[in-house]
C-alpha cells in the first residue's frame, strides 16, 4: 500500500505557527473585523487591563500583523477556542455584517464582549449591551441605555434617559 502524504499550504503553515505564538490566557480577546473599527477597539483594550488583544481577523487583511499583534483568517477561530480562547470583539462595518459575525462566533461557542476605554465616564444607572464601543472621552449618563452592537464614538455625550437601539453609532 502507498502511504499518502497530505500536502500542507505555505498559508496553511504559516496559521499553524501564528497560533503557535499566541499565548491565551482567560482574558484574552481577538479583534474580528473592519480596519478602522479594530483600531478603535484596540486602543480601548490597550488602554485598560480587563482584556489582552492575541489576535486581529479580518480576512482581506493582507499583513502578517496589526499593531504588532498577529492577524489571522476567520477559519482559525475553532482552533483558538480549541486553546482556550472564550472572547472576541466584532467590528463589521455594518448590521449584516456584524450579525452575521455574531452568529459564526456564537455556534463556535465565543463570548461577544465589549470595548470600553478607560477614559470613558459611564454612570452605573446606564444600561450596556452587548458587544458595544465606548470611546475615548465618551460620556454616557444615568438612566442612558446603549443596545447591542453599537458604538458610542470618541469624546460622544449620550445624556441621560437617551436610548439608543441595537447597531447604532453616534459620533
Amino acid at each position: 500500500r502507498e502511504l499518502e502524504t497530505k500536502q500542507v499550504s505555505s498559508e496553511d503553515k504559516r496559521i499553524e505557527e501564528d497560533l503557535d505564538l499566541i499565548k491565551i490566557s482567560d482574558n484574552s480577546v481577538v479583534i474580528y473585523g473592519e480596519l478602522n473599527q479594530a483600531l478603535l477597539a484596540l486602543d480601548c483594550f490597550i488602554s485598560n487591563d480587563n482584556f489582552k488583544v492575541v489576535g486581529y481577523v479580518n480576512p482581506s487583511y493582507k499583513s502578517e500583523l496589526f499593531h504588532g499583534i498577529p492577524a489571522l483568517h476567520s477559519s482559525v477561530f475553532p482552533k483558538l477556542k480549541d486553546r482556550g480562547l472564550k472572547y472576541v470583539y466584532l467590528c463589521g462595518q455594518n448590521s449584516e455584517v456584524k450579525s452575521k459575525q455574531l452568529d459564526e462566533c456564537k455556534r463556535i461557542g465565543l463570548e461577544c464582549i465589549s470595548a470600553i476605554h478607560s477614559s470613558a465616564i459611564v454612570s452605573d444607572l446606564a444600561q450596556l449591551g452587548e458587544g458595544i464601543f465606548i470611546g475615548a472621552q465618551v460620556v454616557i449618563g444615568p438612566g442612558a441605555v446603549v443596545g447591542d452592537l453599537s458604538q458610542v464614538l470618541c469624546g460622544a455625550t449620550i445624556a441621560h434617559h437617551a436610548k439608543l437601539g441595537r447597531y447604532v453609532t453616534i459620533s
